[in-house]
């Protein structure tokens, strides 16, 4: 019963925390830049380390650990990537004011698309 009842409960857990972890990192302020750049790569590292590692393998583990390894390559692209959409969606999700001039067309198609239909 529990070979059936873990795997979605760790994915569910991994995919989560990841998640909540690169908000934490996009949605923070500029003086995080350095921070996300060097979590990335780290990430990145760590991530392709853990595929190769895994690459020949057809055990249990090694398809938790290829599943880790893949969140953690695309939680790295995410963080290294940083765009309006992510760092508008941590701000506005955290409670912070939106970013300046960055933020302005996001905001006025917000408006637009709230108010289209009146």
């Amino acid at each position: 019963m529990a070979s059936y009842i873990v795997p979605p409960v760790y994915a569910a857990f991994v995919w989560w925390f990841s998640t909540g972890a690169v908000l934490l990192l996009v949605g923070g302020s500029g003086r995080l830049y350095f921070l996300r750049v060097v979590s990335a790569a780290g990430l990145t590292v760590a991530a392709l380390m853990g595929l190769v590692l895994t690459a020949d393998d057809t055990s249990v583990g090694a398809a938790y650990m290829a599943f880790t390894s893949t969140i953690m390559l695309w939680a790295a692209t995410a963080v290294a990537a940083g765009g309006i959409a992510l760092g508008f969606l941590a701000r506005t999700i955290m409670g912070r004011p939106a970013y300046g001039n960055h933020s302005r067309p996001v905001l006025a198609a917000i408006r637009w698309e709230r108010n289209w239909h009146r």
